[in-house]
């Protein structure tokens, strides 16, 4: 048997007992003992009749398709309607029968009652055993004013939540359908029909179409299983010419949501998204409760994330630093509007600058520094080695030597994936500075540096790139076909930077933790994939051009060396790493002589130093 009609012949058997039982509930109510002394024969009538009756309304409500998992006020409003429709034919079919001899008439008013409870409870005890976040709250907002035909891909709370809201006078959406697996078709969500599975999409669209409610919107919803086969989702939507949206999660429902501003365009990262990673907050917020935190690159992807997260874990005050003014500036004011309690102190500092930086830690006197100020963009860098040596890493060195004298207890690097075996010159000052890092720790500062790929969305990455190229009709320039790299939401690298920061492996000296970036991407592939997601064909409506490798490029990149080896940790998406290193009185020799370099204006045997100590170390060639 279909599982539908299964599921709903159980909810007709239930409905049927509890109706049954309600009519000898009300007799015994009313009568008490005195029940005995009716006739069987009128007993056992009023009970066929109220089976009947109810199973006439419960065919004409369709109450059996209801989704028990959502019960909410939607289906209280129905079962007053079931109610009062069987005590109705329960009437008629008494009088017809008996004119309602020996039988009080207050039992009809008792068995309406009885009827709405024993239809409601058993479906609202059903949803709080299934969902131990349930809340009365959940069951309001009926209205039901419809305007533009929407449909709903997958079952789940956000699905759910939107339709209540879709009930509100302000609503701009009619939810004509929902798209669900197979076993649910046939059944109602708060009187949403479930029109069959995604297999079915291109019938039910034309379907809609032929009782002209065609949808101008397809809506996935993202906490269902569906959101898995989102790729096929979007193929699907554009071959239908329909636009595609997700249906905000719960975290993200605004009050205003009928005006449809909270409807979220599906973003890539959405697409490359895994499940969601277990942090530690206990753990984090200990590490960082009534603490003085000093973050560099604050107004950056990562620094500004960072300054969100540690908002929320109680820190005594966040020293916010950056040398631009725009970007300082804003983070100051978001956090400000947001955590107007936190202490926050902006410094328009360029981390190159020493005397600066050391009037900040004078003052600040920072217990924690996350240090993520950094050039970063690989072929430009190519062209201006010398300004990635002044700020990868002269800047890192000022820090460390300014945290070794003010007894900072905790240092937090963040470095890439592309320090690994570097091909380029960033990634050469990058893995230097981590070595910078690793000579500088002691058993009184503790040094995590945080190895990661490439952050969706941020400054100067490839997403924002493509972005803008298929906004203006392309080409879509990709570097290689063969190209991937490793993918992070900044969210979701933030976090486990702050993770790691807390780790109990993190104690005394210096570490290198990696974090679990799943499986690298083709980058052809995320173009077409971006391509897809503006409603648009790869290679039809826009091109996809190879530019070739430009300097100091990987085809790939990756996280560990050839000859490394990773360790578990206490947190399963963190992953520690042995990384050659060198000691302090060694490499104190060879910055000293980087100085004088630098002073004497040699650029170049100053870049050719950085690259030869670099390539020393990581072969484990001993420094002189």
């Amino acid at each position: 048997m279909n599982k539908a009609l299964l599921k709903g012949a159980i909810s007709l058997s239930i409905d049927l007992s509890f109706a049954i039982l309600a009519s000898f509930l009300a007799l015994y109510l009313r009568l008490g003992n005195a029940i005995l002394d009716l006739p069987i024969e009128l007993i056992l009538s009023q009970a066929f009749v109220m089976c009947v009756a109810a199973l006439v309304a419960n065919v004409f409500f369709q109450i059996n398709l209801d989704v028990w998992s959502f019960f909410n006020i939607y289906y209280i409003i129905k079962y007053v309607k079931y109610s009062t429709l069987v005590v109705f034919l329960y009437t008629v079919g008494l009088f017809l029968i008996n004119r309602l001899e020996m039988l009080p008439r207050s039992v009809i008013f008792i068995n309406w009652i009885l009827l709405i409870l024993c239809a409601a409870l058993p479906r609202l005890l059903y949803r709080m055993l299934r969902d131990n976040n349930f809340k009365i709250s959940n069951l309001m907002n009926v209205h039901s004013i419809y305007k533009e035909p929407v449909i709903i891909i997958g079952l789940g709370k956000s699905a759910e939540r939107f339709i209540q809201e879709m009930r509100s006078e302000t609503a701009v959406y009619r939810i004509v359908g929902i798209v669900d697996k197979k076993s649910n078709k046939g059944r109602v969500l708060l009187g949403v029909p479930i029109l069959g599975d995604f297999k079915d999409l291109e019938t039910i669209i034309e379907s809609l179409t032929n009782k002209k409610s065609r949808p101008i919107r397809i809506l996935v919803s993202p906490d269902a299983d569906s959101f898995n086969n989102l790729q096929a989702i979007i193929e699907k939507a554009n071959e239908l010419a329909i636009p595609l949206s997700r249906l905000p999660m719960l975290t993200e429902l605004a009050h205003n949501l009928g005006n449809g501003i909270s409807i979220q365009p599906i973003a890539i990262e959405d697409l490359l998204r895994r499940s969601q990673r277990a942090l530690n907050n206990k753990c984090i917020s200990d590490s960082i409760n009534s603490k003085n935190i000093l973050i560099t690159g604050a107004g950056g992807s990562i620094g500004s994330e960072i300054v969100r997260q540690i908002a929320s874990f109680g820190a005594a005050k966040v020293g916010i630093l950056d040398n631009s003014e725009f970007l300082l500036y804003e983070i100051e004011q978001e956090i400000k509007s947001k955590c107007p309690e936190l202490y926050v102190i902006p410094y328009l500092i360029d981390i190159r600058d020493e005397k600066a930086l050391a009037a900040v830690f004078e003052e600040f006197v920072p217990d924690i520094v996350f240090h993520a100020a950094a050039l970063k963009h690989v072929p430009l860098l190519e062209i201006h080695k010398i300004e990635a040596v002044k700020t990868n890493v002269f800047g890192t060195i000022n820090l460390l030597r300014l945290a070794k004298k003010y007894s900072v207890k905790r240092f937090i690097f963040i470095s890439t994936d592309k320090a690994v075996e570097p091909l380029s010159f960033m990634g050469m000052t990058k893995r230097f500075a981590e070595i910078c890092c690793q000579a500088f720790a002691t058993k009184s500062l503790d040094v995590s540096i945080v190895r990661f790929g490439n952050v969706l969305g941020s400054n100067g990455s490839v997403v924002p790139l493509f972005e803008k190229q298929i906004k203006g009709g392309g080409p879509v320039t990709v570097t290689h076909p063969e190209a991937t790299r490793y993918f992070m939401t900044i969210p979701e690298a933030v976090g486990l930077v702050l993770q790691s920061a807390s780790l109990k492996e993190n104690k005394g000296g210096a570490h290198v933790f990696v974090l679990d970036m799943g499986e690298s991407i083709s980058i052809l592939e995320l173009a077409r994939r971006m391509i897809q997601l503006a409603g648009l064909k790869p290679d039809v409506d826009v091109a996809i051009q190879f530019t070739g490798l430009r300097p100091g490029e990987k085809i790939h990149e990756k996280l560990i060396s050839s000859d490394a080896s990773l360790q578990s940790t206490s947190h399963p998406d963190i992953l520690l790493s042995n990384v050659p290193s060198t000691n302090l009185a060694i490499l104190e020799r060879h910055l000293k002589k980087i100085n004088e370099i630098y002073i004497a204006n040699e650029f170049n045997a100053l870049i050719d130093l950085v690259v030869d100590i670099v390539k020393r170390v990581d072969n484990n060639t001993t420094l002189q």
